[in-house]
């Protein structure tokens, strides 16, 4: 294949820009033997928990560039989503927090970290591996007392009392420590305590109505600077007729990402939930090369042409180096990633679970054998 190489050698020939993605004109200096940037092979291979959420034990092994996590509800997709942000983060103390603070709707959800709400006292582990970097444990341990110091940071945040306890997340591989400390509404501080070894950059993207967001002005940027804008509006404006770009404007004050088209302009927050969904998407995706993106339900709100361009949006990423987890409940979005990664189904692996009183077992479908996975789980999704 022009332009593919073995891992570790040089890419002489071709433009360097990988057919149907982003990334014309940017020759990558180095390709694995799937076409993708050698910077993609600090990802996570594999992740194991014990004690985790509504997790007894279990895990994955074998995750790809791309890895898609199937189920039907309660089997363990988000629960697997979050393990990842905190046993892959550069900070499990801020992971903690935001894992939790991420489900809105239940207060006091420290303790939900823990199996059946941590009423034996046992600590929760996570075991993430990233490739070349190494096994990384983290232990975490639940605490009804607050320190002084994190007690008098959630009053200068004015979280709401009362102050329901701390986490303690131990990560073995760096030695290092770090407390979380909440407020009934979730609302949370950390401190960390010695220094965490460099991982890759992991981050959960939740696209759906009603998820605690990153501001979307802070990912539009994100795109600006990444050079990846221009890619960004072609893929929504096969969604959205007569747009011709998206732009930050700065209205009294208030900054707000608009879509703008020939003699108007309309903020992104009144587009629809499907059209913030994919902006959403495609932002998020535009992060660097080496880096893993955690995708939560990304289908939520799309209409069927929507999940193409999400699909595509997701192989572009795939290509740069970036490795995507996503879960979902859509056979048309399973549909879609299924027609752009025909070529490079090496980089594809599905994963179907099914969680049996705590304990997670799971089948995995590697390259070529994906597609049987839409035929084998198609009515347990529905």
């Amino acid at each position: 294949m022009p332009g593919i190489r073995g891992r570790g050698e040089w890419d002489r020939g071709g433009d360097g820009a990988f057919p149907g993605g982003w990334g014309a004109g940017r020759r990558p200096r180095c390709l694995t033997p799937w076409g993708f940037p050698c910077r993609e092979s600090r990802v996570i291979t594999s992740i194991r928990v014990a004690s985790f959420r509504g997790i007894r034990a279990g895990g994955l092994e074998g995750l790809s560039p791309l890895t898609v996590i199937l189920g039907p509800n309660s089997a363990g997709k988000s629960t697997l989503l979050d393990g990842m942000v905190i046993g892959g983060s550069r900070s499990p103390g801020d992971a903690v927090g935001r894992v939790v603070a991420r489900r809105s709707e239940l207060w006091d959800g420290a303790r939900w970290l823990f199996w059946r709400g941590g009423r034996d006292g046992t600590p929760a582990t996570i075991q993430v591996n990233i490739k070349d970097i190494g096994t990384r444990n983290v232990t975490l341990s639940f605490s009804t007392d607050v320190s002084s110091g994190l007690e008098q940071k959630l009053d200068e945040r004015r979280a709401r009392r009362p102050f329901v306890g701390e986490v303690l997340a131990i990560a073995q591989l760096e030695g290092a420590r770090a407390r979380t400390a909440f407020a009934l509404d979730n609302e949370y501080v950390f401190e960390q305590e010695g220094g965490f070894r460099r991982v890759p950059l992991v981050k959960l993207v939740d696209p759906r109505p009603g998820a605690r967001h990153a501001l979307l002005s802070r990912v539009y940027t994100e795109a600006v600077e990444s050079g990846l804008l221009d890619e960004s509006v072609a893929l929504v404006s096969a969604v959205v007729p007569g747009l011709r770009n998206i732009v930050l404007t700065d209205p009294g004050g208030a900054t707000v990402v608009q879509l703008q088209f020939a003699d108007h302009s309309v903020p992104v927050a009144l587009a629809g939930d499907g059209v913030q969904s994919l902006v959403r998407i495609c932002f998020e995706l535009a992060s660097p090369a080496g880096s893993t993106a955690l995708l939560e339900e990304p289908e939520a709100s799309q209409h069927p042409r929507a999940l193409r361009q999400t699909a595509r949006a997701i192989r572009a990423a795939v290509q740069r180096g970036v490795q995507v987890v996503l879960s979902t409940h859509s056979l048309d979005l399973l549909d879609a990633l299924l027609l752009e990664f025909e070529a490079e189904r090496p980089a594809l692996t599905v994963f179907h679970l099914a969680l049996h009183d705590g304990e997670l077992r799971s089948t995995r479908y590697e390259g070529a054998e994906a597609a049987f996975a839409r035929e084998g789980v198609g009515e347990d999704l529905r």
